[in-house]
């Protein structure tokens, strides 16, 4: 479409306060997973590449050499932004259009040939009075619209892994002190995380298995996750009498805060700055970080030692009780039961890649589980014996 420059000038008072609102609507979605036409909700956002990101593509992100150094935003911090502000952001980048519009560039141009009386007397003896040639050269100023430019991202295509294709092979073994070790995490940089129950104390361990440093706690501790939009880590307090969430920063090295609940926590997992437990008398519950508000998701009462693990809309939980790993909706709906203990015994820690694959320690049957579901039923798993 050509503009002319008086349809410019009437659209150049247009509030800024439409284009905020697109754009907070249009950072609810990660950016890259779209252009996999997966949806998937961001947690943060990139100021420099201009767009959302999900847990898993906010990692890569932040791993990346041509992009960790990025800034980014928590989503919920993006979208508080205040309109001038981002108004101010939106002018910067229009300043080429600006430009063509002040240099009379997109004005339109008509060209009108009238022949002269004169020649009208010649005209039936001259068959033309020559050539007109017309050349169109491309222009160094290319205008493109936001998703065309987002269309243009050049995104490694990583191929589905199936269940065939997967071995667990042991890379390496660490040894550690202490005999009660719930949780486990990694870092982004290889960094290794562990609660130990009896030692009130979670330790974290270099990639090399080399002790770096250890935060003392207030009670017992269970189960850990790392939080990337801050750089924390987020521990559960079992069965002790504290019931809380404990929240720890890794640059400093400390306890950040607490989070006083009314329930044993055990299993936790975090989904888009949300942290998802299973509570002992309660069931499996969601707390939001911003503002410590909790939504009840599954209300059914769980056992004690229950891992969660969650990935886009589903929740996967495990009982030790019942040797079953079941998977829910975001509405708390079961969608599948896995039972087998010839094959699985015990279940409890547990994990789900990006294909969907979930991964099940069985603690009495000492094996890896992965179990890999489509449709509407559990279609393969696969055995992996721990050495």
């Amino acid at each position: 479409m050509i503009w002319s420059r008086d349809k410019l000038s009437a659209n150049k008072d247009l509030k800024i306060t439409s284009v905020v609102t697109y754009m907070a609507s249009f950072s609810n979605s990660c950016g890259v997973c779209d252009l996999r036409h997966t949806n998937k909700p961001s947690i943060v956002w990139c100021t420099e590449c201009d767009e959302g990101l999900c847990k898993e593509c906010q990692e890569h992100h932040s791993l990346s050499k041509g992009t960790k150094n990025h800034k980014t935003l928590a989503i919920t911090e993006y979208m508080n932004l205040p309109d001038d502000q981002i108004g101010e952001d939106i002018s910067s980048k229009d300043y080429i259009l600006n430009s063509l519009v002040q240099d009379e560039n997109l004005k339109n141009h008509s060209l009108e040939f009238k022949i002269n009386t004169a020649l009208q007397n010649i005209i039936s003896d001259i068959k033309n009075f020559g050539d007109i040639h017309f050349e169109a050269r491309p222009c160094d100023i290319v205008l493109s619209r936001k998703k065309n430019k987002q269309a243009q991202i050049m995104v490694p295509v990583v191929p589905s892994r199936s269940i065939e294709s997967i071995k667990l092979n042991k890379i390496k073994t660490i040894q550690i002190e202490g005999d009660i070790n719930f949780g486990c995490c990694m870092l982004p940089d290889g960094r290794m995380v562990f609660t130990y129950c009896q030692e009130l104390a979670v330790i974290v361990f270099s990639n090399k298995g080399l002790k770096d440093f250890e935060v003392k706690m207030p009670c017992s501790v269970f189960d850990i996750v790392y939080i990337s939009v801050d750089n924390t880590l987020a521990v559960t307090s079992g069965g002790s009498i504290e019931q809380c969430i404990i929240i720890i920063d890794l640059e400093k090295k400390e306890i950040k805060k607490t989070i006083s609940l009314n329930s044993n926590i055990y299993g936790i997992a975090l989904k888009d700055n949300q942290l998802i437990y299973s509570s002992e008398e309660k069931g499996i519950r969601l707390i939001n970080l911003n503002d410590e508000s909790i939504i009840g998701i599954v209300r059914d009462t769980m056992p004690q030692y229950c891992y969660i693990a969650a990935l886009g809309n589903k929740i996967y939980h495990t009982n030790c009780f019942s040797d079953t790993v079941t998977c829910y909706n975001q509405q708390g709906i079961s969608q599948w039961t896995f039972l087998n203990k010839s094959i699985l015994r015990s279940p409890c820690g547990i994990d789900v890649d990006i294909d969907g694959n979930v991964y099940v320690a069985g603690v009495n049957s000492k094996n890896v589980v992965v179990i890999s579901r489509m449709d509407n039923a559990i279609e393969k798993y696969l055995v992996q014996m721990m050495v």
